[in-house]
């Protein structure tokens, strides 16, 4: 009995159903009206609505979107002739078809030509035309000229319908290309115009950018009003606005004048500095160490740079996942702040597995050797850094895809080497896998090169940065591709250069490795031939050369610098030396947050290196002058040297190849002769400084770069030797002392140079940018220009000190791209304001090194 009420529901559902059914009308026909071009049964292909099937309003409404999706059709709708009640429907669609492009015409456009101006079209010949694409790539367009500068750009379109389709003319109306002749601020008080000129990527016109003038782009000055109140927030002032007051125009509007206004506000100040959750640090040595401190203007940009220390300190202490906040707390008092830090310091993390992904050609021993990581030990943040800049440095590895470079935790320093630090198999593990991606470490160089001394000479140059002597090609194929004699680390390389004045011949071996010891070794084998002007010298022979370098030098010692060091009579001189190298010039110290901790010192744990080295070299003193100098008879002939040498090196510099930071220093003392043999008898020291300060850097990432370099050496004959020969001496001109011949500032005899004991060398020069075109991907200073002094001398004693010469001078930095190459060209214009009378000058000086 009671199955008969779910019985009865269900007899009635079903006839519910049926009903609707029956009532959905069946579609007996789909028109399509309107076609020129396409056939109407390619049209309904299109659609789900078919002829026999039940009609869907929603069906046909996605039918609608789908026809439109084709791009066939600038129009379809329903006409009003559509049937849809009743036992059938009967569909009819009108439709408006886009024509085939048949051309587009631009006219009015100088500064681009049709296939610039065309780039990232939408429209394109040979498609079907949709008319909203019109709008689109004209707005295009004018957006490309505002870009450039051409404020007032307007473009025209106008369509025009054939018979085999639609011609499109867009006509551009250029304008003028604005210039930014002033930028002026007023309101600024405490905030110098110069250093907000600084932070803005829109300049005014001036005299260093005669070549590239200035454009007047909206957009970016709106995005400079941004970056203005940002340095201005950073500085302290936490309500300033910046705001374009007024744009003045000159009668043609080529030419403007931009006026900012600054509404500094109050500069906040710090009431005091308090911590909580920190147990590891007491409070006191973390404040010690901190900018922003009670008295001091509440600068966010300093206020960045104390988070990401403490971090970093945490860090060193394996607390990797500590979390430093800062919570500003506004007094009741306008224009202070109470700043609390928040520190949750987290566990201490031990480190897992170290694995390395993605060297298919690199051995994994030799990734492993460059980490400063190893697995048990505490992670070291600081250590993992270090890691990952040598194996950077190692040259051996492409940029990592972007992917990787987003889901990198900690974010990636530098986009060759990429890091993961992830969950290891205990609780206070963490793995760390290292992501490269293997790229080209061999090179042929193919070019020449010239200099004031050596005259031009050819080049042909091989070289395998990532070279294993032991791997030997299974195919010709590898031997080209690289894939060959790879993989070890070594580095190997031939020379050849060829000249008409000098000529030098090299092939060289180094295994950065030995027995897998941090010590390098460097086998080489020269031939080298020059023409001076009263003789011709010829040296063939051989050098093995051993180093050490250390990237953390403080950390490779025993007995680690301690901070109670910093204590007595010598902390207080160590003391000073830290806040010399904090406070004084840049082009002195540079990187102050690498004195901290240690008593100062940590400035120079980094990046030592000492080598022993060892030369045989045969010299042959050829075809002298009847004329020339005693000296030069006295070695005439074929000489035999011998020669150790010892050498300690720093190197901070930011890069080798373009410094704009950092410095170098490094001394050498070479013992020739006794004990080691040779027919000559001496010692030679040698010390070279130059450092490299940035004196600030535009929008675009090109430098103002100080560059300061010293440079001495004093020569000394010993035992049985009464002289240092003549090729060992020393000699500065050329590019050693602008404004004078090559080797021409030393003693004389017989109004010839013949070298001297004893050299003192500087130089200051300023360079910065003047071209910065983005090449190939990259900002490259095409054009650099320079000013610089040296000054100098080379005596035989230290009674002729009194012979210094001086110059002043400009010059420019050219760099050409071809291809992925770079060819680099120095011309330098000296002029000597202090000389000797026998001195021999040369106003210009050029040098370039290219290859293929």
């Amino acid at each position: 009995m009671r199955l008969r009420p779910l019985l009865t529901l269900a007899v009635a559902l079903a006839c519910a159903a049926g009903a609707a059914a029956q009532d959905a009308p069946v579609v007996r026909s789909v028109d399509i009206e309107g076609l020129r071009i396409h056939p109407a049964e390619d049209v309904r292909l299109k659609m789900e609505t078919q002829v026999g099937k039940p009609y869907s309003r929603a069906t046909l409404e996605r039918d609608i979107r789908r026809l439109y999706q084709t791009g066939w059709f600038a129009e379809v709708r329903k006409s009003e002739r559509c049937v849809e009640t009743g036992p059938e429907a009967v569909i009819v669609l009108e439709v408006l078809e886009n024509d085939v492009l048949k051309e587009i015409v631009y006219v009015g456009n100088r500064q681009f030509n049709d296939k610039e101006i065309s780039e990232g079209a939408l429209l394109k010949t040979g498609e079907y035309f949709a008319p909203y694409k019109v709008k689109l790539d004209a707005d295009r367009i004018r957006d490309r000229y505002v870009e450039e500068g051409f404020a007032f750009a307007k473009v025209e379109a106008a369509q025009t319908a054939t018979g085999s389709g639609t011609v499109v003319t867009l006509t551009v109306r250029e304008g003028p290309r604005v210039r930014v002749s002033d930028i002026w601020f007023t309101g600024n008080v405490e905030l110098s115009s110069w250093a907000l000129g600084r932070e803005m990527a829109t300049k005014e016109r001036t005299f260093w950018s005669i070549l590239t003038p200035p454009v007047y782009k909206a957009s970016q000055l709106a995005g400079d009003m941004d970056a203005l109140v940002r340095y201005a927030r950073g500085e302290g002032f936490l309500d300033a606005r910046v705001f374009v007051r007024e744009l003045t125009w000159d009668s043609d509007k080529s030419n403007v004048d931009v006026h900012i206004q600054v509404e500094e506000g109050m500069r906040y100040v710090v009431d005091s500095v308090t911590f909580e959750g920190n147990t590891l640090f007491p409070t006191e040595e973390l404040l010690k160490d901190l900018r922003v401190l009670p008295g001091a203007p509440f600068a966010l940009k300093l206020l960045d740079r104390d988070e990401r220390w403490m971090v970093d300190r945490y860090g060193e202490q394996a607390y990797i996942d500590a979390r430093v906040t800062p919570i500003p707390e506004f007094t009741g008092e306008p224009g202070h702040v109470r700043l609390r830090w928040r520190i949750v310091e987290g566990e201490k993390v031990y480190v897992g597995r170290i694995d390395f992904l993605g060297n298919n050609r690199t051995r994994e021993k030799v990734l492993r050797r460059e980490m400063r990581l190893e697995p048990g030990e505490a992670f070291n943040k600081r250590h993992l850094d270090l890691g990952m800049d040598r194996i950077g440095g190692l040259r051996f590895f492409e940029p990592a895809p972007l992917e990787l470079l987003q889901r990198a935790w900690p974010p990636a320093r530098d986009p060759v080497v990429v890091v993961e630090v992830i969950p290891g198999e205990e609780p206070d593990e963490r793995d760390v896998v290292v992501h490269v991606r293997e790229g080209r470490t061999g090179n042929f160089k193919i070019g020449g090169s010239y200099s004031d001394d050596g005259g031009f000479s050819g080049l042909l140059e091989v070289t395998q940065n990532n070279f294993d002597l032991f791997d030997i090609p299974k195919s010709v194929t590898e031997l080209i591709t690289g894939e060959g004699f790879a993989g070890a680390g070594q580095i190997f390389q031939i020379t050849l250069q060829p000249g008409f004045e000098r000529s030098r011949y090299q092939a060289s071996f180094t295994e950065p490795w030995i027995f897998d010891w941090p010590i390098s070794m460097t086998h080489s084998l020269t031939h080298y031939d020059q023409d001076f002007r009263f003789y011709r010298e010829r040296r063939s022979g051989t050098t093995l050369d051993f180093g050490r370098r250390w990237d953390d030098f403080a950390a490779n010692i025993p007995g680690r610098l301690d901070p109670s060091l910093s204590r007595g009579v010598g902390g207080g001189i160590l003391q000073g030396l830290s806040y010399a190298m904090i406070h004084l010039p840049g082009w002195f110290f540079f990187d102050d947050h690498l004195v901290q901790g240690y008593g100062g010192l940590r400035f120079w744990e980094r990046n030592w290196s000492i080598g022993l080295g060892y030369r045989l070299y045969r010299i042959n003193i050829l075809d002298p002058r009847r004329d020339a100098p005693l000296d030069v008879f006295e070695v005439a002939g074929s000489n035999y040297l011998s020669s150790v040498t010892a050498r300690v090196a720093i190197d901070r510099r930011n890069s080798r190849v373009f410094p704009s930071q950092g410095f170098v220093s490094n001394f050498s003392w070479e013992q020739a002769g006794y004990p080691f043999g040779g027919d000559f008898n001496y010692w030679k020291a040698q010390f070279r400084h130059a450092a490299y300060s940035t004196l600030w850097t535009r929008k675009d990432g090109g430098k103002w770069i100080v560059q300061s370099d010293i440079r001495a050496g004093y020569a000394k004959a010993v035992y049985l030797s009464s002289e240092v020969p003549i090729f060992e001496r020393f000699y500065a001109g050329g590019y050693s002392l602008r404004g004078f011949e090559p080797r021409t500032i030393s003693p004389k005899e017989r109004d010839e140079p013949i070298g001297g004991h004893i050299m003192t060398l500087a130089s200051l020069e300023l360079s910065f940018p003047i071209i910065r075109p983005e090449v190939f991907g990259r900002d490259i200073d095409v054009l650099r220009g320079a000013f610089f002094t040296d000054w100098g001398t080379v005596v035989a004693n230290s009674h002729d000190f009194g012979r210094f010469r001086w110059s002043v001078g400009f010059g420019i930095r050219l760099q050409i791209p071809l291809g992925p190459q770079v060819v680099p060209i120095t011309v330098d214009f000296g002029f000597p304001l202090r000389e000797q009378e026998d001195d021999e000058g040369q106003t210009v000086h050029i040098g370039f090194d290219f290859g293929f």
